[in-house]
């Protein structure tokens, strides 16, 4: 569906294909296919950094439970006084009932203002439900809390209309929701479960 979005807006995709080179003006791809280009974005995706965490000591997660770097509900890590927040940041969520590692700017900032609040006294425990939204065109995509892996996806509404919910459970009950166009239901879903675990 989101492919399907950005070819109506004229985006041409090249899938399976890597980019070989690049003059300043051209890409070529490793088919030979070559293409024009005033500059080029490039997404090297995410993996946790932190070789100078363990150097330093730190407690790491291991890499199949996602890496990083383990922190308690305060978001400090096993070193008393060093936290850690952010996309390295391995820490325990309640809503989940697991640790997790999200990789999001909004989480990192919630995050951060969270040490804030913790280090001035006036903050506890760090309990946001993960949330993230994207934007392509006209569509909306909104993505509340956190499914490690999906044991099951219930779609209401239609895909195809770009006017739809979809409610994940993941294998370990963990629940998360992702709603397309339904910026309102997206917001009370996203209240309702803070109320509910509160």
């Amino acid at each position: 569906m989101i492919r399907r979005v950005h070819e109506a807006e004229g985006v041409h995709f090249h899938l399976g294909r890597q980019a070989k080179d690049y003059d300043g003006e051209r890409v070529t791809l490793d088919d030979g296919t070559t293409l024009a280009a005033d500059f080029v974005v490039v997404g090297v995706g995410v993996r946790p950094r932190t070789p100078l965490a363990e150097a330093a000591g730190l407690a790491l997660a291991p890499k199949e439970a996602g890496g990083g770097i383990v922190v308690d509900e305060r978001l400090e890590t096993s070193v008393p006084g060093i936290h850690a927040i952010g996309d390295v940041a391995h820490y325990p969520d309640r809503y989940a009932g697991q640790a997790v590692r999200i990789e999001h700017w909004v989480h990192a900032q919630r995050q951060g203002q969270f040490v804030a609040r913790h280090l001035m006294g006036t903050a506890e425990r760090f309990d946001d439900l993960p949330f993230f939204w994207s934007a392509h065109f006209d569509t909306g995509l909104v993505y509340s809390g956190h499914v490690g892996t999906i044991a099951d996806a219930r779609v209401d509404g239609s895909i195809d209309d770009q006017d739809f919910t979809i409610r994940f459970t993941g294998k370990a009950g963990d629940e998360a929701i992702l709603d397309c166009n339904r910026d309102l239901a997206a917001l009370a879903a996203e209240a309702e479960k803070e109320r509910a675990t509160r």
